[in-house]
Protein backbone atom coordinates (compact mmCIF):
# COMPACT_ATOMS: atom_id res chain seq x y z
CA UNK A 1 0.00 0.00 0.00
CA UNK A 2 1.46 3.25 -0.89
CA UNK A 3 2.34 5.84 1.85
CA UNK A 4 0.09 8.38 0.12
CA UNK A 5 -3.40 5.99 0.92
CA UNK A 6 -1.74 5.49 4.77
CA UNK A 7 -0.89 8.83 5.34
CA UNK A 8 -4.91 10.09 4.09
CA UNK A 9 -6.59 6.87 5.76
CA UNK A 10 -4.67 7.71 9.01
CA UNK A 11 -5.88 11.65 8.92
CA UNK A 12 -9.42 10.85 8.41
CA UNK A 13 -11.81 10.05 10.50
CA UNK A 14 -13.45 7.44 8.67
CA UNK A 15 -15.66 4.17 10.18
CA UNK A 16 -13.72 0.94 10.45
CA UNK A 17 -15.94 -0.03 7.61
CA UNK A 18 -15.68 2.44 5.30
CA UNK A 19 -12.13 2.25 5.73
CA UNK A 20 -12.11 -1.10 4.40
CA UNK A 21 -14.16 -0.27 1.35
CA UNK A 22 -11.74 2.39 0.72
CA UNK A 23 -8.98 0.11 1.17
CA UNK A 24 -10.29 -2.37 -1.61
CA UNK A 25 -11.16 0.65 -4.07
CA UNK A 26 -7.35 2.18 -3.73
CA UNK A 27 -6.39 -1.40 -4.47
CA UNK A 28 -8.42 -0.81 -7.84
CA UNK A 29 -7.09 2.15 -8.48
CA UNK A 30 -3.58 0.94 -8.56
CA UNK A 31 -4.28 -2.32 -10.24
CA UNK A 32 -5.78 0.90 -13.06
CA UNK A 33 -2.82 2.87 -12.46
CA UNK A 34 -0.34 -0.03 -12.90
CA UNK A 35 0.63 0.86 -9.13
CA UNK A 36 1.27 4.58 -9.89
CA UNK A 37 0.26 7.11 -6.84
CA UNK A 38 -2.78 8.99 -7.19
CA UNK A 39 -0.74 12.17 -6.24
CA UNK A 40 1.20 12.06 -9.63
CA UNK A 41 -1.45 13.15 -11.78
CA UNK A 42 -3.32 16.09 -12.59
CA UNK A 43 -6.87 16.50 -12.18
CA UNK A 44 -7.19 15.98 -16.10
CA UNK A 45 -5.29 12.97 -16.10
CA UNK A 46 -7.10 11.44 -13.05
CA UNK A 47 -10.16 12.07 -14.92
CA UNK A 48 -9.01 10.85 -17.72
CA UNK A 49 -8.07 7.48 -16.26
CA UNK A 50 -11.39 6.88 -14.25
CA UNK A 51 -13.67 8.00 -17.60
CA UNK A 52 -11.70 4.50 -19.14
CA UNK A 53 -12.87 2.47 -16.37
CA UNK A 54 -15.49 -0.09 -17.61
CA UNK A 55 -17.96 0.08 -14.67
CA UNK A 56 -21.29 1.26 -13.47
CA UNK A 57 -21.19 5.43 -12.64
CA UNK A 58 -21.44 4.48 -8.83
CA UNK A 59 -18.68 1.96 -9.24
CA UNK A 60 -16.37 4.71 -10.76
CA UNK A 61 -17.87 7.00 -7.87
CA UNK A 62 -16.20 4.78 -4.99
CA UNK A 63 -12.71 5.27 -6.97
CA UNK A 64 -13.34 9.13 -6.83
CA UNK A 65 -13.99 9.38 -3.31
CA UNK A 66 -10.89 7.70 -2.92
CA UNK A 67 -8.94 10.24 -5.12
CA UNK A 68 -10.63 12.64 -2.99
CA UNK A 69 -9.51 11.44 0.27
CA UNK A 70 -6.29 11.28 -1.29
CA UNK A 71 -6.12 14.57 -2.60
CA UNK A 72 -7.65 16.44 0.54
CA UNK A 73 -4.97 14.87 3.00
CA UNK A 74 -2.46 17.06 1.20
CA UNK A 75 -5.08 20.07 0.49
CA UNK A 76 -5.27 19.95 -3.33
CA UNK A 77 -8.00 21.31 -5.03
CA UNK A 78 -10.38 19.14 -6.59
CA UNK A 79 -12.87 21.13 -8.19
CA UNK A 80 -12.36 19.75 -11.75
CA UNK A 81 -13.19 16.32 -10.05
CA UNK A 82 -16.16 17.63 -8.55
CA UNK A 83 -17.57 18.84 -11.95
CA UNK A 84 -16.57 14.93 -13.10
CA UNK A 85 -18.49 13.73 -9.78
CA UNK A 86 -21.19 15.34 -10.91
CA UNK A 87 -21.76 14.02 -14.61
CA UNK A 88 -21.35 10.11 -13.12
CA UNK A 89 -24.81 11.34 -10.90
CA UNK A 90 -26.38 12.67 -14.01
CA UNK A 91 -25.66 9.36 -15.62
CA UNK A 92 -26.84 7.28 -12.77
CA UNK A 93 -30.12 9.17 -12.90
CA UNK A 94 -30.51 9.31 -16.03
CA UNK A 95 -30.25 5.20 -16.75
CA UNK A 96 -31.45 4.44 -13.28
CA UNK A 97 -34.71 2.75 -14.84
CA UNK A 98 -34.01 3.33 -18.27
CA UNK A 99 -32.02 0.28 -19.60
CA UNK A 100 -33.42 -2.00 -21.73
CA UNK A 101 -33.38 -5.47 -20.21
CA UNK A 102 -34.42 -3.58 -17.15
CA UNK A 103 -37.88 -1.10 -18.43
CA UNK A 104 -41.09 -3.00 -19.90
CA UNK A 105 -43.51 -1.27 -21.97
CA UNK A 106 -46.07 -0.38 -19.44
CA UNK A 107 -43.33 1.63 -17.63
CA UNK A 108 -43.14 4.31 -20.82
CA UNK A 109 -46.22 6.66 -21.10
CA UNK A 110 -47.33 8.68 -24.02
CA UNK A 111 -46.01 11.98 -24.94
CA UNK A 112 -49.97 12.83 -24.65
CA UNK A 113 -49.76 12.17 -20.92
CA UNK A 114 -46.63 14.10 -20.61
CA UNK A 115 -48.30 16.67 -22.21
CA UNK A 116 -50.94 16.32 -20.03
CA UNK A 117 -48.46 16.59 -16.90
CA UNK A 118 -47.28 19.77 -17.65
CA UNK A 119 -50.60 21.54 -17.95
CA UNK A 120 -51.77 20.05 -14.84
CA UNK A 121 -49.06 21.24 -13.07
CA UNK A 122 -49.61 24.77 -14.52
CA UNK A 123 -52.90 24.32 -13.69
CA UNK A 124 -51.93 23.12 -10.24
CA UNK A 125 -50.26 26.78 -9.80
CA UNK A 126 -46.98 24.32 -9.26
CA UNK A 127 -44.63 26.53 -11.59
CA UNK A 128 -41.26 25.01 -10.79
CA UNK A 129 -42.82 21.99 -11.34
CA UNK A 130 -44.27 22.85 -14.36
CA UNK A 131 -41.09 24.46 -15.64
CA UNK A 132 -38.76 21.56 -15.06
CA UNK A 133 -41.31 19.39 -17.26
CA UNK A 134 -41.88 21.82 -19.69
CA UNK A 135 -38.03 21.61 -20.40
CA UNK A 136 -37.82 18.11 -20.44
CA UNK A 137 -40.76 17.06 -22.47
CA UNK A 138 -39.95 19.80 -25.37
CA UNK A 139 -35.87 19.12 -25.47
CA UNK A 140 -35.57 15.89 -24.36
CA UNK A 141 -32.90 17.42 -21.89
CA UNK A 142 -31.38 15.92 -18.34
CA UNK A 143 -31.98 16.82 -14.58
CA UNK A 144 -28.75 18.43 -14.54
CA UNK A 145 -29.52 20.41 -17.52
CA UNK A 146 -32.90 22.31 -14.99
CA UNK A 147 -30.82 23.34 -12.63
CA UNK A 148 -31.10 26.62 -13.38
CA UNK A 149 -31.67 30.50 -12.34
CA UNK A 150 -34.32 32.73 -13.35
CA UNK A 151 -32.57 36.19 -13.70
CA UNK A 152 -34.16 39.57 -15.62
CA UNK A 153 -32.12 39.83 -18.52
CA UNK A 154 -28.95 38.80 -20.61
CA UNK A 155 -26.65 41.08 -18.46
CA UNK A 156 -27.19 38.76 -15.73
CA UNK A 157 -26.87 35.64 -17.25
CA UNK A 158 -22.68 35.71 -16.71
CA UNK A 159 -21.64 32.31 -15.38
CA UNK A 160 -20.69 29.68 -17.91
CA UNK A 161 -20.96 27.47 -14.70
CA UNK A 162 -24.60 28.41 -14.66
CA UNK A 163 -27.79 27.91 -16.77
CA UNK A 164 -30.42 30.98 -17.04
CA UNK A 165 -33.21 32.01 -18.47
CA UNK A 166 -33.63 35.22 -19.05
CA UNK A 167 -36.47 37.94 -20.90
CA UNK A 168 -36.16 39.92 -23.70
CA UNK A 169 -39.35 41.76 -24.72
CA UNK A 170 -41.15 38.91 -25.65
CA UNK A 171 -40.06 35.66 -25.00
CA UNK A 172 -37.22 34.52 -22.69
CA UNK A 173 -34.07 32.29 -23.72
CA UNK A 174 -32.93 29.68 -21.84
CA UNK A 175 -29.47 29.21 -21.65
CA UNK A 176 -27.72 25.82 -20.73
CA UNK A 177 -24.14 26.01 -20.12
CA UNK A 178 -23.66 22.96 -17.49
CA UNK A 179 -24.36 19.56 -18.95
CA UNK A 180 -23.25 16.61 -19.66
CA UNK A 181 -21.78 16.80 -23.01
CA UNK A 182 -20.79 20.14 -22.97
CA UNK A 183 -17.25 19.98 -24.00
CA UNK A 184 -18.57 18.49 -27.66
CA UNK A 185 -21.91 20.47 -28.57
CA UNK A 186 -21.20 23.56 -26.39
CA UNK A 187 -23.41 26.09 -25.06
CA UNK A 188 -27.25 25.74 -26.03
CA UNK A 189 -29.47 28.59 -25.88
CA UNK A 190 -33.18 27.82 -26.89
CA UNK A 191 -35.64 30.67 -27.60
CA UNK A 192 -39.31 29.84 -25.96
CA UNK A 193 -42.07 32.27 -26.58
CA UNK A 194 -44.94 29.85 -24.54
CA UNK A 195 -46.68 32.80 -22.61
CA UNK A 196 -47.87 30.16 -19.93
CA UNK A 197 -44.06 29.39 -19.47
CA UNK A 198 -42.96 33.37 -19.82
CA UNK A 199 -45.34 33.72 -17.10
CA UNK A 200 -44.43 30.94 -14.76
CA UNK A 201 -41.12 32.26 -14.62
CA UNK A 202 -41.86 35.91 -13.62
CA UNK A 203 -44.16 34.27 -11.07
CA UNK A 204 -41.16 32.97 -9.58
CA UNK A 205 -39.10 35.90 -9.79
CA UNK A 206 -41.31 38.01 -8.39
CA UNK A 207 -39.72 41.14 -8.63
CA UNK A 208 -36.54 39.93 -7.28
CA UNK A 209 -33.09 39.68 -9.71
CA UNK A 210 -32.86 36.58 -10.00
CA UNK A 211 -34.86 32.95 -9.05
CA UNK A 212 -32.97 29.99 -8.27
CA UNK A 213 -35.21 27.12 -9.43
CA UNK A 214 -34.06 23.86 -7.40
CA UNK A 215 -32.70 24.71 -3.80
CA UNK A 216 -32.70 21.37 -2.80
CA UNK A 217 -29.46 19.64 -2.05
CA UNK A 218 -30.29 16.92 -3.63
CA UNK A 219 -31.43 18.23 -7.31
CA UNK A 220 -31.76 14.76 -9.04
CA UNK A 221 -34.25 13.13 -6.33
CA UNK A 222 -36.26 16.85 -6.30
CA UNK A 223 -36.07 16.55 -10.16
CA UNK A 224 -37.36 12.98 -10.39
CA UNK A 225 -40.00 13.35 -7.58
CA UNK A 226 -41.78 15.90 -9.65
CA UNK A 227 -42.60 14.26 -13.14
CA UNK A 228 -45.09 12.08 -13.92
CA UNK A 229 -45.21 8.72 -11.87
CA UNK A 230 -41.63 9.89 -10.72
CA UNK A 231 -40.27 8.47 -13.65
CA UNK A 232 -37.42 11.21 -14.37
CA UNK A 233 -35.76 12.50 -16.73
CA UNK A 234 -34.21 9.29 -18.05
CA UNK A 235 -37.31 6.89 -18.44
CA UNK A 236 -39.51 10.35 -19.60
CA UNK A 237 -36.39 10.32 -22.65
CA UNK A 238 -37.24 6.98 -23.49
CA UNK A 239 -41.07 7.20 -23.49
CA UNK A 240 -40.55 10.33 -26.52
CA UNK A 241 -38.07 8.63 -27.82
CA UNK A 242 -39.70 5.44 -28.16
CA UNK A 243 -42.89 6.87 -29.30
CA UNK A 244 -41.73 8.49 -32.03
CA UNK A 245 -39.02 5.98 -33.19
CA UNK A 246 -42.36 4.03 -33.99
CA UNK A 247 -43.95 6.49 -35.92
CA UNK A 248 -40.82 6.83 -38.12
CA UNK A 249 -40.89 10.64 -36.51
CA UNK A 250 -36.77 11.07 -37.70
CA UNK A 251 -36.76 14.89 -37.79
CA UNK A 252 -38.09 14.97 -34.48
CA UNK A 253 -35.68 12.36 -32.99
CA UNK A 254 -32.52 14.56 -34.77
CA UNK A 255 -33.84 17.53 -33.27
CA UNK A 256 -34.05 15.90 -30.01
CA UNK A 257 -30.97 14.86 -30.48
CA UNK A 258 -29.40 18.36 -31.08
CA UNK A 259 -31.41 20.43 -27.52
CA UNK A 260 -30.25 17.41 -25.67
CA UNK A 261 -26.39 16.95 -26.53
CA UNK A 262 -26.54 13.20 -27.50
CA UNK A 263 -25.55 11.40 -30.76
CA UNK A 264 -28.39 9.76 -33.06
CA UNK A 265 -26.65 6.43 -32.84
CA UNK A 266 -26.34 6.50 -28.62
CA UNK A 267 -30.28 7.41 -29.13
CA UNK A 268 -31.13 4.54 -30.65
CA UNK A 269 -29.03 2.01 -28.79
CA UNK A 270 -30.02 3.30 -25.09
CA UNK A 271 -33.30 5.15 -25.66
CA UNK A 272 -35.54 3.53 -28.07
CA UNK A 273 -37.79 0.37 -27.27
CA UNK A 274 -40.33 -0.99 -29.73
CA UNK A 275 -43.36 -0.55 -28.48
CA UNK A 276 -45.27 -2.36 -31.26
CA UNK A 277 -47.26 -4.74 -31.01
Amino acid sequence: MNDEFITAIDKSELSANTKTTYTANYKRLMRITADKPILCYTQPALIKVLSDVDAPPMSVNGLVSVVFLIRNSVHLSNSKLEKFRKTLYDTHYDNKEVNNTDVLKDKLVSISDLANYVASRLTAEDYTSFIINFLLLKFGLRNSDVNLTIVRSKTQATDKNINYIYFTSNYVVFVVNDYKTHDIYGTKKFTIKSRPFINACKILLDGADSHVLIEATNKNAFIQSRTLNKMGSGLMFKSIISELYSHGEKTKIRNLSLSRGTSISTIEREYTIDISD
